[in-house]
């Protein structure tokens, strides 16, 4: 029987680290249904590798490195005083707002087509790992009704984590991929303004595994954090899923932990308890 796992949670929560977690935990429980050639449905590469977001976030970050006279031709400068400037809210802000726009309108086109390919992929019975957010369209109210019980293995994964740890490492990401840009934003000050952005954009087009900055907007992380959690309880006694694996580290001990929530048997230290959120608590009782 096939796989569905749906990775869940904010941006920046750590959904992609679970990978090698979740895959080891189902292939101990499943060994004749292993986890191979998943459809894997995951927005996120499908907009970065759009040549129009590199267009967009170019120039959006060439933008702000001139606004706000990022020194940009020492590496180790631009490196502390972009790691400076990303912690003044003032700055921040406006800049995770106009990149998450810039995302959203690519993304529109996307949604589309990365729907009818899952939906094939259901069709064709393949495995497949789903990656969400949780919030607005949430994946459990639309896609679970599409997915008959006796025809698939449904997983959800969810990451623990404190809301100043995501915008955090929302911050870290966005830093190391515009470090990651070094050079190609040096054309952003060498040049004169009509030719700037295009020598910008041809050598980040040609610098194709470096991943394009991007950062959630900030005032909609703490919202997105709470939607999520919301949106996730009421599947903890939903027939269709059959685990629902939470990762994290406790509060207390500083321990990481593993475990899946549906699992009567699983072993949840009192620091671990009282890490996850109150609404999964009560979810899970």
């Amino acid at each position: 029987m096939p796989h569905l796992i749906i990775t869940y949670g904010p941006s920046g929560s750590g959904k992609g680290y679970a990978l090698p977690k979740y895959t080891q935990a189902l292939s101990e429980l499943y060994p004749g249904d292993p986890l191979v050639d998943p459809f894997i449905a995951e927005i996120d590469t499908l907009v970065e590798t759009d040549p129009r977001f590199q267009s967009l976030a170019t120039q959006i970050i060439c933008s702000f490195i001139e606004d706000n006279k990022v020194e940009v031709e020492d590496l180790a400068l631009f490196r502390q005083h972009l790691t400076d400037i990303v912690e003044d809210a003032d700055v921040i802000r406006p800049l995770s707002k106009r990149l998450t726009s810039a995302y959203m309108m690519v993304r529109r086109d996307h949604d589309v087509r990365l729907d009818v390919a899952l939906l094939a992929a259901i069709r064709d019975n393949q495995n497949i790992i789903f990656e969400s957010t949780g919030k607005q369209r949430n994946p459990l109210d639309w896609l679970l009704p599409l997915v008959p019980l006796d025809k698939y293995i449904v997983s959800i994964v969810f990451p623990v984590v404190k809301p100043l740890d995501i915008i955090r490492r929302a911050k870290e990401r966005l830093v190391n991929r515009i470090l990651a840009w070094h050079k190609c934003l040096q054309r952003c000050t060498s040049l004169h303004a009509k030719q700037k952005f295009g020598q910008a954009i041809r050598c980040i087009e040609a610098e194709r595994n470096v991943p394009v900055p991007r950062m959630p907007d900030v005032d909609d992380l703490q919202e997105s954090i709470q939607e999520s959690q919301a949106n996730l309880a009421p599947y903890f006694h939903n027939a269709k899923v059959r685990h629902i694996f939470m990762f994290g580290t406790d509060n207390v001990h500083r321990d990481d932990f593993w475990f899946d929530a549906k699992d009567p048997d699983a072993k949840i230290t009192p620091a671990t308890w009282h890490s996850i959120p109150l609404v999964l608590r009560n979810a899970m009782r």
